[in-house]
């Protein structure tokens, strides 16, 4: 968000106020600005949107950014079907050219290279495909807590949609001097 979207993203905080019946302070409206300022105000609404829906309590910045980016154990699912698919398709010999610089980092930190990782995971379905999955998962739930990104991964609508199954889912903010 930027500047001029601060208008709308008061009208959002009231449509929550309301809501919740919550006074908020200038502090408390920048505060939620500054936390969710690397996202789009049309991210932000459809956030508050769902919010509304689903909780009975006033949001933290972090619920609506999850209800964004999804949550790290989200995230870490998505990143292991992105590997796993660019496994898929280029192989032991192929370079993983569709991977983010995070993914492919990932990748060879949990199974120590690219080779080692198409040798070594396993066909989905199976006992060892579960293991290594949460295997993966674990260790970048652990990174994301010991090395925190300052713009966390995006999970786009169509990998909500393919791997998780569709989830359906009026004043100025005063500037602080």
């Amino acid at each position: 968000m930027t500047d001029k979207d601060r208008p709308r993203f008061v009208q959002l905080l009231r449509l929550l106020g309301e809501q919740y019946r919550e006074t908020l302070s200038d502090i408390r409206q920048e505060v939620l600005f500054d936390g969710l300022a690397d996202l789009s105000l049309a991210e932000v609404e459809r956030a508050v949107r769902a919010h509304i829906r689903t909780s009975r309590f006033f949001p933290q910045v972090v619920e609506l950014r999850e209800l964004v980016t999804g949550n790290v154990k989200d995230q870490a699912l998505v990143a292991f079907e992105r590997i796993r698919e660019e496994v898929r398709r280029v192989g032991y010999y192929g370079t993983p050219t569709r991977l983010s610089d995070g993914d492919r980092a990932m990748a060879e930190k949990v199974w120590g290279g690219w080779q080692r990782l198409c040798e070594t995971l396993p066909a989905p379905g199976s006992d060892k495909y579960a293991f290594e999955q949460k295997r993966f998962i674990e260790a970048y739930d652990t990174h994301a807590r010991l090395e925190p990104q300052d713009t966390p991964p995006q999970i786009t609508r169509g990998d909500a949609s393919r791997l998780l199954g569709d989830l359906g889912a009026r004043g100025a903010l005063r500037s602080v001097k």
